[in-house]
């Protein structure tokens, strides 16, 4: 785990700003830094020169293989390719064993030399049989081009910008810095996720998932990202399992992605939130090994006993044996710590949930833990949202089910009581663009901006849960997650690690038919099945999970209100030039409210490291 800058220029650059870029992420590498400068004639130095073309920094994260020999930007032996990689390819004992059947020789045990010499031996064909989680960028001066690349579901960041002749790339948006960008903003105020691949400062995008893009070096070349993983294919096409097969084939699997992902030469453990993903994930590592501690967010005061996930996580911690660790927070820590957290989050800060996330691996960091396993994903792949089941729902009349539909509607009635009846009726009766995607929602009148239009990827042949999961995994929730998540880990210098993403659990989610996912009643149905071998029956059983439950209006109402009323009276506002400012005083929505506390942070952060 480490942090990438780079900048690839048709004319000599000032490589000064290479090490702007490179300054403010040593929270990305504290343990080690390398540079890489190639001048116009091919030639690799270690120091800048006045024809410099292509220049990388790299910070490193001692994870797997901390001896120094397996430092980056890593050489092949003749000097001819270099490999500077953020992330870990978890399969790498086996590419290497199969490279050592073609004659390859290692002088380190770290993946990264395996990446290299996959390269070098497969070309761009490497990526498609790596297992991880990558961005990377080659130097490969036998075909004079750099080679970048991300791994299928887009865990490890990389950002673009171009700036006349040069090509800037960098592990954070902010590195790249630039004016906010107003589409953005407008999607954040009306409760939208970001357009797929923006950010929040104009021109900065991400280099797309599962892809690799090649640049000729000395050229200015357009970026035309190439494909090595298809998902919609597997999305669309017909498969036949049982039940049963596909509990076992499931399990076998997720269990293969644990046991990879917890190797490390350095502290590993699991963040348990209470809820069913990460309960399982936590469970299954003391079934392959040692139990290795956990870290969990909790709230102590009586008034949030509601929403505290204390008794389900004491549940599974006494259940597994792991060494537990509790964090909390009060509304004067978020007064204190929310300008940090929104700049490690370079964006918005959208709730409160992100700030207990931010303290949950401050609390693992803390204790010297260097990778932690998270539960993320099995929403997004498994159907774990309300959403899903009105999806489900509206599939099951489509398709002139009623029989199928009443059965399911009784059993969905039974285990959720107390589920809103409107939000049932909403997502069967909206268009099929709202039941995918429930977010749009009306930009507020004190923002100037307006929402562009998103192109909207459609799947044709599938039911609107496949094309709804599609979307949340490509376009919607993962990667809107998976950044929150990597941010809030490598602030404290820590490895998020994501085991229900696994490609190989993707792609046979993808293959199951809708009713192993939401049936019964139930959502995630086929991991709930498989859950029941491994925690408690009150955990499998839970309909109201809530992540990292926080006090957020309450908050809203009573103790950050004062800071609230001052960011609706802020100066910042007025500067941007985004805002009707009196319209903003004016604001009494609570959730509304929010977004300007956010908003004014954020601003302020942005034109502070821009000053």
């Amino acid at each position: 785990m480490c942090g990438i800058s780079a900048i690839l220029s048709t004319k000599p650059h000032d490589v000064q700003r290479l090490l702007r870029m490179h300054a403010p992420i040593r929270h990305r590498g504290p343990d080690g830094e390398g540079f890489l400068y190639v001048t116009r004639g091919g030639e690799v130095v270690h120091s800048p020169q006045e024809n410099i073309i292509f220049s990388l920094a790299f910070r490193w994260l001692k994870i797997q293989d901390i001896n120094e020999n397996a430092r980056q930007p890593m050489a092949t032996r003749d000097r001819r390719i270099w490999i500077a990689l953020n992330g870990e390819i978890y399969n790498f004992r086996e590419l290497r064993a199969e490279l050592e059947s073609h004659g390859e020789t290692f002088e380190t045990h770290s993946d990264t030399e395996v990446a290299l010499a996959a390269y070098a031996r497969w070309g761009t064909e490497c990526f498609a049989r790596f297992n991880g989680m990558w961005a990377m960028v080659l130097v490969d001066l036998r075909a004079r081009k750099i080679v970048v690349s991300r791994d299928r579901a887009g865990i490890k960041p990389l950002f673009r910008a171009k700036d006349g002749g040069a090509l800037l790339l960098a592990s954070e948006a902010k590195q790249i810095g630039g004016d906010p960008d107003v589409d953005s903003l407008a999607r954040f105020v009306a409760g939208e996720r970001l357009a797929m691949g923006h950010t929040y400062f104009e021109g900065v995008t991400a280099f797309p998932a599962g892809t690799y893009s090649e640049f000729e070096l000395g050229v200015d070349s357009e970026i035309h990202p190439k494909s090595y993983w298809d998902l919609a294919s597997i999305a669309t096409a017909r498969h036949a399992m049982s039940y049963d097969e596909a509990v076992t084939e499931v399990d076998g699997v997720l269990r293969s992605a644990i046991d990879m992902q917890l190797l490390a030469d350095v502290g590993v453990g699991t963040l348990l939130s209470g809820g069913l993903d990460s309960s399982l994930v936590t469970a299954i590592t003391t079934k392959i090994g040692a139990p290795r501690p956990a870290f969990s967010f909790v709230l102590e005061s009586p008034e949030d006993r509601r929403i505290d996930e204390s008794p389900y996580i004491d549940e599974v911690a006494r259940a597994t044996g792991v060494p537990l660790h509790k964090t909390t927070m009060d509304a004067q820590w978020v007064r204190d710590n929310f300008a940090r957290v929104t700049r490690a989050q370079e964006a918005p800060v959208t709730g409160l949930p992100v700030v207990a996330q931010f303290r949950t691996h401050e609390l693992a960091a803390a204790n010297g833990v260097r990778v932690v396993l998270d539960g993320q994903g099995s929403d997004e792949i498994f159907a774990g949202y309300q959403r899903h089941q009105a999806i489900y729902l509206n599939d099951l009349l489509r398709g002139a089910k009623p029989i199928a539909f009443a059965r399911e509607l009784m059993a969905f009635a039974r285990r959720n009581p107390r589920y809103p009846l409107m939000y049932v009726r909403q997502g069967l009766m909206a268009p099929v663009r709202g039941v995918i995607n429930p977010t749009h929602r009306r930009v507020p009148p004190w923002f100037l901006g307006r929402v562009a239009e998103d192109p909207y990827t459609k799947l044709r042949g599938v039911s609107l849960l496949q094309r709804g999961l599609y979307e949340d995994v490509t376009r919607v929730n993962i990667p809107t997650v998976l950044g929150i998540t990597d941010r809030n880990s490598m602030a404290h210098s820590l490895e998020a690690r994501v085991p229900l993403l696994d490609h190989r659990l993707i792609e046979l989610a993808f293959r199951l038919p809708p009713s192993f996912k939401v049936g019964g009643g139930m959502r995630k149905r086929i991991l709930r099945t498989i859950a029941r071998r491994y925690v408690p029956d009150r955990i499998t059983d839970r309909t109201d999970t809530l992540g990292f439950g926080t006090p957020q209006l309450r908050w809203t109402h009573n103790e950050l209100a004062p800071d609230i009323r001052d960011a609706q009276h802020d100066e910042v506002f007025r500067v941007s030039g985004l805002f009707d400012t009196v319209a903003l005083t004016r604001e009494r929505d609570p959730r509304r409210l929010w977004m300007i506390y956010a908003l004014r942070t954020w601003l302020r952060t942005v034109w502070t490291a821009a000053a």
